[in-house]
């Protein structure tokens, strides 16, 4: 007997064989319970998710007149006719390679004859985004009111392909790709039955490479078993190789070449690689995993534009014949990309270093009179106005030159400001103490972003909440807050001088409702 291929021989006959899509098995399985089997659906998702093969058991089970649990009873009449290629009334089309109006039409003329043996005449049309648009047109009405002895199993991998108008008319039923758990147990129960020895970490690596398709599992998994020997036990090296992908080690080796910008020798990795077989667009494949890692391990955020950078030419390799040449001009666009970077953060460490010899960190005295002043001068519209622009400042957290001094003030909140003064509330006393200490720094940067010219000062949480019911005790007492100049005036202590004003107004216009104290 001719050797039939893995991925033949154990596709799913019932919905118990079917690995995944339980969303879409659990549908079509209470449509036949209950009857209330649809008329047409179109079934979409990636290649290899296992759309034909539910189709053609759907086809079956709408006729078996004796269900179970959904599944054929494989017993009565319906079944036994249905079990064979040649059942005249379930009727397979490849839209590929019948996608013109003619066939179409003929569908048409014969779809009035009704079924010869069973209970309906099912149409399973593949590929059906394939269809010219003239032939969509004619299938267009026949869908619409097909006699009620007919349904349509539409399928497809390009759903937004298929016009509006078809969409419309059939159900939708998504199938996803399979999920690893599936795959895995899917695979291991094959090799179980076939006799095939294969390490658990082989079955994950065929997981990993299979992109969600269990077809293309099982034909990874028929491949291997071809490549290795009698008796072998296959192992991940072995998957590895029949795929055309690296040793984790090596991968690792170019990763850190990229991080070094050593573009000599990572070019010669390249042509060894391409000159042994070794499947370029994988490697970039696994490349762009481990940055992945590093990213989100290590917190490494410098890396997220070399994932844009590669995810670009990952798309360009797809349909590429030049794979090797735009493999070796991602690898030159990465490393200039580390080196610009490694050049800017040499910058701004020097950057950093004359600010540290040139500003002065503020006194005590001045953060005595900011405060003051911010009390004195408080306007709450204004204020308001600068809550709302202060979300923007999120958009500059990547910033080469910046990034750190906006994430230190993206922590803060406005909390007293006026046109003059500003004052924010840190979470924590050492990051109100490092915005102080540079303090001309954080002031540049918001009139940059921001627009922002005040004289900023920062107090902690705990801080802001002494100052607070001190400047609520101090309306209530009448003591008013007197603008102080900082180039003319000292305050050790802020001296505040008595004066007839409204403490429930005062006090509301700056914190809203405030309990009595």
């Amino acid at each position: 007997m001719a050797y039939q291929s893995l991925y033949r021989k154990y596709r799913p006959t019932n919905f118990d064989e079917v690995y995944g899509q339980e969303v879409a098995k659990k549908i079509l399985i209470n449509s036949c319970k209950n009857n209330k089997i649809s008329h047409a659906y179109l079934f979409f998702g990636p290649r290899g998710t296992g759309k034909t093969s539910i189709a053609k058991m759907f086809a079956r089970i709408c006729n078996c007149e004796n269900s179970i649990n959904g599944n054929c009873c494989e017993k009565c009449n319906n079944c036994i006719n249905s079990k064979y290629q040649n059942c005249i009334d379930i009727i397979e089309i490849d839209a590929a390679s019948n996608n013109g109006v003619d066939e179409i039409r003929e569908l048409k003329n014969k779809i009035n004859f009704v079924p010869n043996k069973l209970k309906y005449k099912v149409y399973i049309i593949d590929e059906v985004h394939m269809l010219s648009a003239g032939a969509f047109n004619a299938l267009l009405k026949t869908l619409e009111e097909p006699p009620e002895y007919v349904i349509f199993i539409l399928a497809t991998t390009d759903f937004y392909k298929v016009p509006k108008t078809i969409v419309s008319r059939c159900q939708i039923i998504e199938f996803k790709n399979i999920d690893d758990k599936s795959m895995f147990n899917r695979l291991k129960e094959i090799s179980d039955l076939e006799k095939i020895l294969i390490e658990n970490d082989a079955i994950n690596e065929i997981v990993l490479n299979s992109n969600g398709g269990l077809r293309d599992a099982i034909g990874i998994l028929d491949k291997v078993d071809s490549y290795v020997d009698n008796n072998h036990k296959i192992n991940l090296n072995d998957i590895r190789e029949v795929l055309g992908i690296v040793n984790s080690s090596e991968i690792k080796l170019m990763f850190d070449n990229i991080k070094k910008s050593n573009i000599s020798e990572l070019l010669k990795m390249t042509e060894l690689y391409s000159s042994s077989g070794k499947d370029l667009y994988k490697i970039l494949n696994e490349i762009i995993k481990i940055t992945r890692d590093e990213i989100i391990n290590n917190s490494n955020y410098d890396l997220i534009s070399n994932i844009n950078i590669m995810n670009n030419y990952y798309t360009k390799m797809k349909v590429s014949l030049n794979t090797k040449i735009l493999f070796e001009m991602m690898i030159i666009e990465l490393c200039s990309e580390n080196e610009k970077k490694q050049e800017n953060q040499v910058n701004l460490l020097n950057k950093k270093n004359i600010n540290e010899k040139n500003t002065k960190a503020i006194d005590e005295n001045i953060i005595n009179i900011r405060i003051n002043n911010c009390f004195a001068t408080a306007d709450k519209q204004f204020l308001k106005l600068l809550k709302e622009q202060w979300a923007s400042l999120k958009e500059y957290t990547f910033d080469n030159d910046y990034g750190a001094i906006i994430c230190d003030l993206i922590d803060t909140l406005p909390i007293v400001a006026s046109k003059s003064y500003l004052m924010i509330c840190c979470p924590y006393s050492s990051i109100a103490n490092k915005i102080n200490n540079d303090i001309d720094e954080y002031q540049k940067i918001l009139n940059e972003k921001l627009g922002i010219k005040c004289k900023l000062v920062a107090v902690d949480t705990e801080q802001w909440n002494i100052l607070k019911r001190m400047y609520i005790n101090n309306i209530k007492n009448k003591i008013v807050y007197n603008y102080i100049d900082e180039k003319d005036k000292i305050c050790d202590k802020i001296e505040n001088e008595k004066t007839n004003i409204n403490f429930e107004e005062t006090a509301k216009e700056l914190f809203g409702e405030i309990e009595s104290i």
